[in-house]
Order: structure tokens, then sequence, then C-alpha cells
């Protein structure tokens, strides 16, 4: 049997035509992706942009949030798309992203259940970095907003990172919102106390320190003997401030309240108990 040496030379040649020209259409198409990753990454994502009010207040994290996502399907479209160029059939690679679908979506289904929240997190944006919160249990300053998880910076510096489907699945109390927070203060003064003394001296201590609002008549000072305690008076003290003001006013109310107490000599008791014994001759 003759072996026809040139119809295999020209196969070999024609595979590699195609070959070529199917290696030149895949990086055709890898160049132009990431032409595409670019512009929309500048487009989109840049720091100073017209397009509307609400991407100019959109938090850096989320923005690098979003701009991974939407990188990250860019590249899925852009490896599909160079592998049907190479001549691999489309079926063939639907059954196989399914089948590492489901592999990986029941090996990393705690880390995927992160991934949604983080998606909540971002449309819901119930606080924003650098809103104080409590999560779980825990107060802080939000210092990332991340894919899996959102981290918090304590009062003493310490991280702790929350794994997002627990920020999504528990309560959560911002106190960054709003512009304004009320300073609640519960006071205790000796049984025989004059009230209205004790509540003079509060309200002056209040209506002068410099950061409680005070123009505003729905947010004005409020100060009431509100419970008799077994072993003193409750004094309620309620002022509003501004909510980066919080903490500042409510430890200079409660210093300024203690000296007043002792230089008008009223009494802060301790707790006590009386016993009677009774002679039973």
């Amino acid at each position: 049997m003759e072996i026809n040496w040139e119809e295999i030379w020209q196969s070999f040649v024609n595979g590699c035509v195609d070959l070529a020209w199917r290696l030149v259409k895949a990086l055709i198409i890898l160049i132009v992706g990431l032409i595409i990753i670019q512009i929309v990454s500048k487009v989109f994502f840049r720091e100073k942009t017209n397009l509307k009010e609400t991407r100019k207040r959109m938090n850096p994290t989320i923005k690098n949030f979003l701009k991974s996502v939407i990188k990250a399907i860019l590249w899925c479209i852009i490896i599909v798309s160079i592998i049907c160029a190479l001549g691999v059939e489309v079926a063939s690679i639907i059954t196989v992203l399914a089948a590492a679908g489901a592999a990986i979506a029941l090996a990393l289904q705690g880390s995927l259940s992160n991934v949604a929240s983080g998606f909540l997190l971002i449309i819901l944006h119930p606080f924003v970095i650098g809103d104080f919160v409590t999560i779980a249990g825990n107060d802080g300053f939000v210092l990332d907003i991340g894919v899996c998880a959102t981290t918090l910076r304590t009062t003493d510096n310490k991280h702790v990172i929350i794994p997002n489907s627990i920020v999504t699945g528990n309560s959560v109390i911002n106190f960054s919102r709003e512009e304004t927070r009320r300073v609640d203060i519960d006071l205790a003064v000796a049984y025989g106390s004059n009230p209205e003394k004790v509540k003079a001296c509060v309200m002056d201590i209040i209506r002068a320190h410099p950061n409680v609002i005070l123009d505003d008549e729905t947010k004005q000072p409020f100060v009431r003997l509100t419970g008799m305690e077994d072993s003193s008076l409750k004094i309620t003290a309620r002022a509003w401030v501004k909510s980066a003001d919080y903490w500042p006013v409510r430890f200079d109310l409660l210093e300024q309240c203690y000296n007043a107490f002792n230089k008008k000599r009223i009494q802060i008791p301790f707790p006590q108990l009386d016993i009677h014994v009774k002679d039973r001759k």
C-alpha cells in the first residue's frame, strides 16, 4: 500500500491553518473583551462622573464590590466565547459548566450564602462605611463591606469580621443613619431630696451645654422624676444632640451632674436595706 504523503501534508497544512485561524479569533475576542472591561470600569466606576447624583454618593467599597462582580461576569462571557472560537461545542460547554456549578454549589453552600447576602447588603444598604452599628451583639464602625463578610472596627480598635449571612440574618442597629440622637441619662438621688431642686439643677446643666439642641421645638430637653427605687429616687434626663456629639455630651452631662450634686449637697445614695428587729419578750 502506497502512502500518499502529499495528501497527509495537505491535511496537516489545512489543520494548522484552521487552528491558527481559530487562535487568531480567540486572541481577537480576548483583546476586545479586555478593552470592554476597561471601558466599563472607567465609565461606570470612575470617581468623578456626571451620570447620576446617587452614583456620586456611592460608597467606594460598594463600587469595588460591583466592579468585581461585573468583571467576573464579563470574564465568564469572554472565556465561553474563546472556547467556542476554538471549536468546542456549546452543548458540551453548558454540560460541563452545569456539572461544575452543581458540584461547586454543594461544596460552597455557606460561602455562596454569604455572597448572596453580600448582594442583599449592596441592594438594601442598611449601612455604609463609617456608620456606627450593632450587628449580632457586636458594636463598631463599619470598616469594610466585602463579598463574603463585613468588617467592624470597635472603639478599642479591634476588627470584628462577621459573615454576611449573619449580618442579614440578625437585626442591625444603625446609630449613624439619623443626623441627631437622644441622650438618655438616669440619675439616682436620696429619698428626702427636693425633686424640683434636682430637676432644675439638671435642666440648667443640659441647657448650658453648647452641643445640646435647643432651637427645635420637637427636641426640647426633658427632666422628670420617673421612678421610686428601693434605695433612691430615679431622675431621667433626656437631651437631643448631633449623632457625632453623642458620647462626648453624655460623658459631660454625667460628670457635670455629679459635680453639681456635690456642690448643692444633693445626696447620691448607696444601695441600702433597712432591717427591723422586734423584741418578742
